[in-house]
């Protein structure tokens, strides 16, 4: 290729038109974007393990937590977490231990592959690497 040839393609040398001059490079050419931290979840359980209060920041949500026997072919140890909002129940979460690992059938879990919900039943030792193997 002659060197005429190479200075009408683009810098990445994809053989795409040049950019125009004067127009930003991409999306955040003008300066790189901060990346927000969460803050940390706390987790405060109750001393009989009954109740469940995940805490972020100034966000408080409170769970009734009760201990489930499911069918051994599917799986071996589960939870429900039922959501508390002004004293009432609003959401109800259940979290079981399958051959295949911990699941949840919360929009995040389903989403993600991880949630509030597995990461504080482990935290308050409801689940454990034992368990799982």
């Amino acid at each position: 290729m002659s060197t005429s040839e190479s200075s009408s393609e683009s810098p990445s040398g994809m053989g795409l038109p040049p950019e125009p001059s004067g127009m930003p490079s991409g999306p955040s050419s003008t300066s790189p974007k901060k990346a927000t931290s969460k803050p940390k979840r706390f987790l405060r359980l109750s001393a009989d393990g009954k109740r469940l209060s995940i805490i972020r920041g100034k966000r408080v949500d409170s769970y009734v937590v009760e201990r489930l026997d499911p069918h051994p072919m599917c799986g071996r140890l589960a939870w429900r977490l039922t959501k508390m909002v002004d004293g009432r129940s609003s959401n109800v979460y259940d979290v079981i231990l399958t051959q295949w690992g911990v699941q949840c059938d919360c929009r995040g879990f389903l989403r993600w592959g991880k949630c509030k919900h597995v990461d504080s039943l482990f935290a308050a030792g409801k689940f454990s690497l034992l368990t799982i193997r």
